[in-house]
């Protein structure tokens, strides 16, 4: 008795919020697109999950309310994509599970790849993936960055020119420090032959400090 009174009551919620979206649908759109999911659930008052879910999917998938909130604040998602990274979409938006791959897809053609912020992220943080690549740390890389479909192969392979561009910038200025401080100590030996390595590095460290 007790589980068919919560499941009638649970319905009649439903019912009684489905007439308000029906009866306010612009206004309850805007405040998903201006304010988010989470301050639409609270104006709604919606405390359960099963009857919030169902709205949410309504608004999503019948409304089209992502790519609604998208075209209406473009610069904002660019700029989340620019420093976050393309999953932070999903966050935002609360479509982290995969039954929303296709509202994900839509909106991360539209804002990373059409609007190039998906691009200008890899490149602003190329020294950061060139050191995972560098640890071997980045085998899921293409995933986390939402290119592992087929379709993604070519912006997939302008990434990896960046990554590898990266990559070589770091080994190359690695390695000509290391034959700078290795001459600069030769010549140090030749001109102070009572200096030792070990006191010429002490040096290094105290016009180091002093520098800072």
């Amino acid at each position: 008795m007790l589980r068919q009174a919560i499941f009638t009551k649970t319905r009649s919620k439903l019912t009684s919020l489905r007439q308000e979206l029906d009866a306010r649908e612009i206004q309850l759109m805007q405040t998903f697109i201006q304010e988010g999911p989470v301050a639409l659930r609270a104006k709604l008052g919606v405390d359960s999950d099963v009857v919030w879910l169902q709205i949410f999917d309504r608004m999503i998938f019948q409304k089209g309310v992502v790519k609604h909130c998208v075209l209406q604040f473009l610069p904002f998602f660019k700029h989340l994509v620019n420093e976050h990274g393309p999953l932070m979409l999903r966050t935002v938006f609360q479509i982290e599970s995969a039954k929303y791959d296709s509202v994900f897809e839509h909106i991360f053609d539209f804002v990373a790849v059409a609007h190039n912020s998906l691009y200008e992220h890899v490149y602003q943080n190329r020294h950061d993936y060139a050191q995972l690549i560098r640890k071997g740390e980045a085998k899921n890389l293409r995933t986390k960055l939402c290119v592992e479909a087929k379709r993604y192969d070519g912006l997939w392979q302008e990434l990896l020119e960046v990554l590898m561009r990266a990559t070589c910038e770091e080994l190359y200025s690695e390695s000509t420090f290391e034959r700078g401080l290795q001459a600069f100590s030769l010549i140090m030996n030749q001109v102070r032959p009572q200096r030792s390595l070990r006191s010429f590095a002490k040096m290094w460290e105290f016009s180091t400090e002093k520098g800072k």
